[in-house]
């Protein structure tokens, strides 16, 4: 087993943390599962559905690499996360996080109740794609109910933060859907890392919605890989 871990930045900047997730967990699978191999790559560019796009491509292209772990710049992670989530054996895997915003009035609430501060702030930020993208199913009382299997829950999207993507799931979107598969890219492509004979997948290209707007890169990516 082979893991490329992804990060795509903006100005060539990675913060403390993600940097020394990063190194302890290839420290961490060296000691704990020698037979898990890690490389990086890192793409600087301010547009990161494209980015996404080429780090897709560059892990489809080393042939024996098995699964794509995006990291983004700013995410701080445990080692023993990415093993659950290798362990776990889904085509995509992804992981709950909080996003940038923080809701004051929750926060005022929470330490109303409690003088812990990190419980105060855990309650009063906001995750990505938290219960809106939970699959539940009507119980024998009306209430949702909610499959949890070691600690994982179906989900219908996913953020792209801390995001591992197995091999199979490329090659199932490339199957199901041609379209996002370009086989000889463009040479502006080719001077972003891919190699000679190297395809390019556009599964992260953003969609627009009926409003006109554009979804994320982190939302398209899991409807294609929903619908496929």
């Amino acid at each position: 087993m082979k893991v490329i871990i992804a990060t795509p930045v903006y100005g060539e900047t990675i913060s403390t943390g993600c940097h020394v997730s990063v190194l302890d967990a290839i420290r961490f699978f060296a000691r704990e599962f020698p037979h898990i191999g890690f490389t990086t790559h890192v793409l600087s560019t301010s547009f990161f559905p494209m980015a996404r796009n080429v780090l897709a491509s560059l892990f489809l292209a080393e042939s024996d690499a098995t699964h794509l772990l995006f990291v983004d710049p700013d995410m701080s992670f445990s080692p023993e996360l990415v093993a659950k989530m290798l362990a776990f054996g889904k085509p995509v895997v992804g992981a709950i996080y909080p996003d940038k915003g923080v809701d004051f009035e929750a926060f005022r609430t929470a330490m109303q109740r409690s003088t812990n501060a990190l419980q105060g702030q855990l309650q009063s930020v906001r995750y990505v794609y938290d219960g809106d993208a939970i699959v539940g199913r009507k119980g024998k009382d009306g209430k949702t109910e909610i499959d949890v299997v070691d600690g994982f829950v179906r989900v219908t999207r996913a953020g792209t933060g801390l995001l591992l993507i197995a091999r199979e799931a490329f090659e199932t979107i490339q199957t199901k859907m041609p379209e996002m598969w370009i086989p000889e890219p463009k040479e502006w492509l080719r001077k972003m890392g891919l190699g000679e004979g190297s395809g390019y997948i556009q599964c992260f290209d953003m969609v627009p919605g009926e409003d006109g707007s554009h979804t994320g890169s982190d939302i398209a990516f899991s409807d294609r890989w929903v619908k496929g």
